[in-house]
């Protein structure tokens, strides 16, 4: 009898100890399952805030753009039809320096004179080694050339040079007009949206290129 009441203790123990496991397994599979039904909840809505603050740098980087190839699309034009800046056209040029996206206009020759700067030079300028200079020299694409930042040599800030080709009557080479944006603006924007710890921005061309990143831009080698 004692044997009989013993084993049926053992019994009950055994499971007991087996319904706690199970339950105990219940409740962590429970808690996982709710964790990751948050974790892919909250990755939805980190996506969707990223989506939505790129899209927003997008349409302002794609107006900054349009409104530089604008003032671009004017130099062009004046050069290949009068092969100068006209005089009317002038002030609106400089005073474009007074806006914190723009830091330089420009025109070169074909050997990478420059013959107008909207910005004073202390002494004459070649950029016949610059990238936004060189893409132009093969052909004539019809687009807008973004150069990787580089310094602009007439202010010494880092700069992301826009560019379009000039051509003769003939349509040979005859130089380029530019634009160079502030390229510590646009990480100053990119700052200024808040992203928090662990976040960033970055932009890049179509290539691939870096163009600025928020935090910790890359650096890049300085032209002398």
């Amino acid at each position: 009898m004692l044997a009989k009441t013993r084993a049926d203790f053992r019994r009950t123990i055994a499971v007991f100890t087996i319904l706690t496991i199970f339950m105990c397994c219940s409740a962590f599979y429970v808690a996982d399952m709710a964790y990751e039904r948050d974790l892919r909840v909250r990755i939805r809505e980190i996506n969707a805030a990223n989506s939505s603050t790129a899209r927003i740098v997008e349409e302002d980087i794609r107006l900054m753009l349009s409104q530089a190839d604008n003032i671009l699309w004017l130099m062009k034009v004046d050069m290949e039809k009068y092969g100068f800046i006209e005089s009317e056209h002038i002030p609106l040029l400089e005073n474009l320096l007074k806006l914190p996206t723009i830091n330089q206009v420009a025109v070169a020759d074909k050997a990478g004179n420059l013959t107008y700067s909207a910005v004073p030079l202390q002494a004459p300028l070649n950029i016949s080694i610059r990238e936004h200079f060189k893409a132009q020299i093969p052909g004539d694409t019809g687009r807008l050339y973004i150069a990787a930042p580089w310094i602009n040599r007439a202010t010494g800030t880092p700069s992301i040079f826009l560019s379009r080709r000039i051509n003769d009557s003939q349509g040979n080479f005859a130089g380029i007009v530019a634009v160079g944006l502030e390229q510590d603006y646009l990480e100053k924007v990119f700052s200024d949206l808040g992203l928090g710890e662990g976040h960033s921005i970055v932009l890049l061309r179509r290539d691939g290129a870096f163009l600025s990143r928020v935090p910790d831009a890359v650096a890049f080698e300085v032209l002398k």
